[in-house]
């Protein structure tokens, strides 16, 4: 993170895709939509490489009848 006072590198755990859908088929779930949000070139932000890879994925879930 290159916006916060303290600037020591974090370990990040990365999930594939394929993860969540194991966890998620395990839980009874499946996914319905998958949305991976872009930075925009035209946003008041630094972004790094957030406008060609996404920051972040949300997942909606549905239980599997």
């Amino acid at each position: 993170m290159k916006d916060v006072e303290d600037k020591r590198p974090v370990e990040d755990i990365i999930w594939t895709y394929e993860s969540y859908q194991d966890v998620n088929a395990e839980a009874g779930l499946r996914v319905i939509a998958k949305y991976e949000p872009l930075g925009k070139e035209d946003e008041p932000y630094d972004w790094i490489n957030e406008t060609k890879i996404a920051p972040w994925v949300i997942y909606f879930l549905e239980r599997v009848k």
